[in-house]
């Protein structure tokens, strides 16, 4: 674990902000991804997507899916 500063700031036409928090860090194991190469589908289009496990250092781990399975969300 270790305490952190982050910084957020904006400027827009009738507003300008600044903020800083302190915020805790803690690691976590493994962390696995899957990217899709556009947000919605039609039916019968093809999917193209990719996925990649990261390590608690956010170095991709050298995994091999057997297999990857797609359900409908209805």
């Amino acid at each position: 674990e270790e305490v952190a500063t982050i910084r957020v700031s904006g400027v827009g036409n009738n507003i300008s902000f600044e903020e800083k928090k302190k915020v805790l860090i803690q690691r976590q194991g493994s962390g696995t991804f899957v990217q899709t190469d556009k947000p919605i589908y039609t039916p019968g289009q093809q999917v193209y997507f990719r996925i990649v496990t990261m390590d608690s250092n956010f170095v991709p781990v050298n995994d091999k899916y057997s297999m990857v399975e797609l359900q409908d969300p209805n």
